[in-house]
């Protein structure tokens, strides 16, 4: 728990920004300006309260130096002529700027295309850093607990009578899981994010192979519960494997939707955005994959987002597989989301759930406290600050 927090504290510290909301430019939706003034006050909430005063000192004087070089690193990132008629020190100043002003990351401010967008002030937009400690802020300690375990949320799926990923054992301290009766099993950290430590297993006869590799090393269950528990960091789970629907088998890993939920105050879930996602080659989760925005009201894919369809970061990474691909038993899925989020242990304003959809209709794999505004105003270049979420979030606030 201790290096947990350290690491925390010390990532707010270099990249929070300046502890204090600026001035809302003028034109801010007022709900965008709320969520960022509440979001600067967040990001000093996971120090002690004895020790905040000090946070807020050691951010301000790190800012100025932490937001140059990070000026200076995302530039390198960009494509040659990603902004036409802009020199490079013009944009590393502009970057610099908007980091000293108005506390907006480099990177995102380069992502967002705040350079080509000066109409678009820059308080509309919705940075990934206060939105994360916000919704923490805003959340209840059960509400966390069960979105960050994921043993506990395969519990929570099977009590609340919804489709979910069963746990088939556990490997760790003082656990050790039997062998699974099915040929295909997923292991994964009970606790954990961005997908690490996730591996794939097949049976071949009477051993055990990573799947996906075949010149992987082939072993028993013992060995492999062995090694897993050598190497693991924590509590890993033992899961089986889900299958695509026909309408998706064209594709491959297990891709997913993350169909984005909240609650408002007066009790009311409503669905807000949708994403799907493809596994890189050879990997296992849709981490780091192609992905297209999705229609709520159809489960359509969308055109691929002016803000990837024009990457300024290179490679589009564009899938045509996806070209026009209505995702199955979409209406389902989303009852089954809103469903879950009404039997959510109070308060979870925001709720992120990957969804699978099987030839038994959909899953709920797992579901993250609050959702990444991040990629939706990358691809759509739309500042989120003027999206339904952001009045949601906003009559909590008030």
């Amino acid at each position: 728990w201790l290096p947990a927090r350290l690491r925390f504290g010390l990532g707010i510290l270099l990249h929070g920004g300046f502890p204090w909301a600026t001035r809302p430019a003028a034109g801010t939706p007022p709900a965008a300006a709320l969520i960022r003034r509440h979001g600067r006050a967040a990001l000093l909430r996971p120090f002690p309260r004895p020790l905040r005063p000090v946070a807020a000192l050691l951010m301000a004087c790190i800012w100025p130096l932490q937001s140059l070089r990070e000026a200076r690193h995302s530039l390198g990132q960009l494509a040659p002529g990603a902004f036409p008629g802009q020199s490079r020190t013009g944009l590393l100043r502009a970057a610099w700027r908007a980091a000293l002003r108005h506390n907006v990351p480099p990177f995102e401010y380069f992502a967002y295309r705040q350079p080509e967008l000066p109409d678009i002030p820059p308080d509309a937009w919705i940075y990934q850093a206060e939105m994360s400690w916000l919704l923490r802020a805003l959340a209840r300690p059960a509400a966390l607990r069960l979105a960050a375990d994921k043993h506990a949320f395969a519990r929570f799926c099977a009590d609340a009578g919804l489709a979910g990923v069963p746990t088939l054992g556990r490997i760790g301290a003082g656990l050790d899981s039997p062998e699974p009766g099915t040929d295909r099993v997923v292991i994964k950290p009970r606790e954990g994010a961005n997908a690490r430590q996730i591996t794939l297993w097949a049976r071949a006869g009477a051993a055990w192979r990573p799947a996906g590799s075949g010149d992987g090393e082939a072993l028993d269950w013992p060995a492999l519960t062995r090694t897993i528990r050598g190497t693991a960091r924590g509590e890993m789970l033992v899961q089986p494997a889900l299958a695509r629907h026909r309408a998706i088998a064209h594709l491959t890993g297990c891709p997913t939707a993350r169909i984005n939920t909240g609650v408002r105050p007066d009790g009311a879930t409503e669905p807000l955005t949708a994403i799907f996602a493809t596994p890189p080659e050879g990997a296992v989760a849709s981490n780091g994959g192609e992905r297209r925005m999705v229609d709520l009201a159809n489960g359509q894919l969308l055109p691929m987002g002016p803000g990837r369809a024009h990457s300024i970061f290179g490679n589009t990474h564009e899938c045509a597989a996806l070209d026009g691909l209505a995702l199955p038993d979409w209406g389902r899925a989303l009852e089954m989301v809103l469903a879950g989020h009404r039997a959510f242990p109070p308060r979870a304003v925001l709720l992120g759930w990957d969804v699978a959809f099987t030839p038994e209709g959909p899953v709920l794999i797992e579901v993250n406290m609050g959702l990444s505004l991040y990629l939706e105003q990358w691809e759509s270049q739309t500042p989120a600050g003027t999206q339904p979420a952001a009045d949601l979030i906003a009559a909590w606030l008030e």
